[in-house]
């Protein structure tokens, strides 16, 4: 099982060739036309993508194919997304990120086509400020605007323990989770502070710190230091 979702007053646990649907104290079982295990719940709706075909759409218990849905039968969907009130965000694995409805398909956020690329993009979601958290398998997390401009990215070089991200999660006080290769990490990203160690130059021990107009001092036990 790779998946399980909340679905039209049930559950839904997806297998690699089939899904089992749970509602009414019993179980209906779906086909999936190949092997797969690239099943998305978005918008109440249950997403499936066919290699050589496309995106597809569960309707009445069958899988059609979706309007635009086969400009994706080569690319590796790893995440859908809310975008605006017409468009959605597709993510693929290894071709950057895609605008998405029932009339077109088109590129966002291009800057970072050829780094989603290299590093691959596993999980994407759309936070409650209305950002976009992009989880790549080799390089930490990305937190774009609806622009699709860097706001920060989060890596081992400013706190993960690793640089792959396999799951995505927000919770009621806006704090981001983190599933990694190897554990989970918080990310309080409604602090007013952020991390500041070593990695950015500022050896020692902590044990003042004081902010001017034009500086920031810091004292450690390896001397003072100003930002």
């Amino acid at each position: 099982v790779w998946n399980i979702y909340p679905f039209q007053n049930g559950y839904v646990f997806t297998e690699t060739k089939q899904l089992f649907w749970y509602i009414n104290d019993s179980i209906k079982i779906i086909p999936i036309q190949a092997w797969n295990v690239y099943t998305f719940l978005h918008k109440g709706k249950l997403f499936n993508q066919v290699w050589s075909e496309g995106l597809k759409i569960l309707q009445n218990n069958k899988w059609k194919l979706h309007a635009q849905g086969d400009f994706f039968a080569q690319k590796q969907i790893s995440g859908i997304s809310t975008f605006s009130s017409d468009m959605d965000l597709i993510a693929t694995y290894e071709s950057g990120l895609f605008l998405f409805n029932r009339h077109k398909v088109v590129p966002w956020a291009i800057k970072f086509q050829a780094i989603f690329r290299t590093h691959k993009i596993n999980k994407i979601l759309r936070l409650r400020n209305g950002t976009f958290a992009v989880g790549t398998n080799t390089d930490g997390l990305y937190i774009l605007d609806q622009n699709g401009n860097l706001i920060y990215h989060f890596t081992e070089d400013n706190g993960l323990a690793n640089r792959t991200i396999l799951a995505i999660y927000e919770d009621n006080a806006g704090n981001i989770w983190l599933g990694l290769n190897n554990g989970i990490a918080k990310i309080d990203w409604e602090s007013p502070f952020s991390l500041i160690s070593e990695e950015l130059n500022l050896p020692g021990t902590g044990y003042k710190a004081f902010g001017s107009e034009e500086y920031i001092f810091f004292g450690t036990n390896n001397g003072l230091y100003y930002y």
